[in-house]
């Protein structure tokens, strides 16, 4: 029931009936706190994260991301951490949270790194690369090492970076 219901949700997202989406998402939260569905609990508050994300909304939508983070945590979801995680960092990225997003893009990386799963990599090498471009190399650098990346790790990272640049246009920065 909470899937058909976050299934549901969904679609009506898709379609853009972002508050029927958002009635949907709340019901199946609803469901799954009341069965103990600790898995669809988390994914659904992420769901209610994104409509809240396209709403513009981005304090709401942060919260709901960061919730759906700790329950996926809570589970040792390791793919939710990750969604999670990665959508937390483009809510602060967007925000102009650089400095905050970066540490959220390596560990998003680093996750799906480990549980061998490519999809969803070039979201975060993007918001590390906007986060390049508003703070400069060199802090960015800064940055990652705080968040844990070796030195070969950082070098890797930014070549990723590098390397969706050569594919999109780069805008201006405040270097």
């Amino acid at each position: 029931m909470v899937s058909a219901l976050g299934n549901a949700a969904s679609v009506r997202r898709d379609k853009g009936e972002l508050d029927k989406a958002l009635e949907l998402y709340a019901e199946a939260v609803e469901k799954a706190r009341k069965v103990g569905d600790n898995f669809g609990y988390a994914v659904e508050l992420g769901g209610i994260g994104g409509v809240y994300r396209d709403k513009d909304d981005l304090d709401r939508a942060l919260k709901f991301h960061e919730d759906a983070l700790a329950g996926a945590r809570r589970i040792g979801f390791r793919l939710g951490e990750a969604t999670e995680l990665g959508n937390v960092g483009l809510i602060l990225e967007k925000k102009g949270a650089h400095g905050q997003a970066t540490p959220n893009f390596v560990e998003t990386l680093t996750i799906l790194m480990l549980v061998g799963v490519s999809n969803g990599q070039s979201q975060a090498v993007l918001g590390l690369s906007r986060c390049d471009d508003a703070l400069g190399r060199e802090r960015l650098q800064e940055l990652l090492k705080q968040a844990g990346a070796s030195d070969e790790g950082a070098a890797d990272l930014l070549d990723r970076v590098d390397q969706l640049r050569q594919r999109r246009p780069r805008p201006k920065t405040r270097r």
